[in-house]
């Protein structure tokens, strides 16, 4: 009867070293003697004393300033590569692993398997195991996860070893144990806690489309931005070229009235050099014609006297 009411609580609360409160009836046997006979095992009593040792531990990781450690550490902006602690034949494994391996996005996530018990005795030590050996992977974070259970299932998650080495842990360590209103002490230490390992795998996933989004919106603004700088230096370009042609034009009509004052220029030079030339040659020809006239001139006199001495000297003979 108690293990039904108690149901998967029944070992934990009745383990070994376990403080309870029990109600019972005192018997007597005439054969065995006085027994105790248990009716009912007081569960509040139970779990006052794990919320008892929860406090504790938190105010023993305060001492030694703990509780925000892992907080400080950066969890990059994309997390793909991932080591996984758990229990691989329970359900968050699985409800973890598919939504992150299957996400509609098809974005890429390698999840490094690092299996643990997450209940019973044991179940600090191994988790404890294996973030050890995680530590040598290549990994951008650590996630331990758990599908839920009772108070006293997630006790293992209030232990002061297994928080210690979270806190101190050199990555990110998430938490997805699987509780809907109560915190262990491995949430409180963790870098980020969730209330479940599918809420672990959105969070994860989230961070990717976020991501993803900004380097599409700043591809858009690019783009955006690059088009008005492409349509204001077209317009400047354009401003230029009709710049340079009309200034092209003007020079032209410059260079042109420049070229037609040299040409009058050398015109009127001609001219006036012509002009001056047939001067030198009109009065060189007017002297070689007087010159022409005044020897002619002297010859004829030369052969009139020339013909009257020989006259003269035939009339002597």
């Amino acid at each position: 009867m108690i293990k039904r009411d108690l149901g998967s609580d029944f070992e934990e609360i009745l383990k070994p070293g376990r403080e309870v409160v029990l109600s019972g009836l005192v018997e007597y046997h005439p054969v065995y003697g006085l027994k105790f006979r248990v009716l009912e095992v007081d569960l509040s009593f139970t779990l006052g004393e794990i919320e008892k040792r929860k406090q504790e531990t938190l105010r023993a990781l305060a001492a030694e300033d703990l509780v925000d450690r892992n907080k400080l550490i950066g969890l990059p902006i994309v997390v793909q590569r991932i080591a996984l602690i758990g229990a691989p034949d329970s359900a968050g494994w699985a409800d973890f692993k598919d939504h992150l391996l299957h996400n509609p996005d098809n974005f890429h996530f390698e999840i490094e398997p690092f299996h643990a018990t997450v209940q019973g005795a044991e179940a600090a030590v191994g988790i404890r195991h294996q973030l050890e050996k995680a530590k040598d992977a290549n990994v951008d974070a650590v996630v331990i996860i758990r599908g839920g259970g009772s108070p006293i299932d997630l006790d293992v998650f209030n232990d002061y070893h297994l928080a210690k080495s979270i806190a101190l842990y050199p990555l990110p360590v998430l938490t997805g144990i699987g509780h809907e209103t109560d915190m262990h002490v491995a949430d409180v230490v963790a870098n980020k806690f969730f209330k479940t390992p599918t809420a672990v795998a959105d969070y994860l996933l989230e961070r990717v489309q976020n991501f993803t989004f900004r380097i599409w919106e700043t591809f858009q603004k690019i783009t955006s931005r690059s088009k008005s700088l492409m349509d204001l230096e077209s317009k400047r370009f354009a401003l230029v070229s009709e710049k340079i042609g009309q200034l092209g034009v003007n020079y032209t009509q410059l260079k042109r009235g420049e070229l037609l004052s040299i040409a009058n220029g050398i015109r009127a030079e001609s001219q006036q050099s012509l002009l001056e030339s047939r001067s030198s040659l009109q009065r060189s020809g007017d002297s070689l014609f007087n010159l022409s006239t005044n020897l002619i001139e002297q010859g004829r006199v030369s052969l009139k006297e020339s013909k009257l001495r020989l006259s003269s000297k035939s009339y002597s003979l």
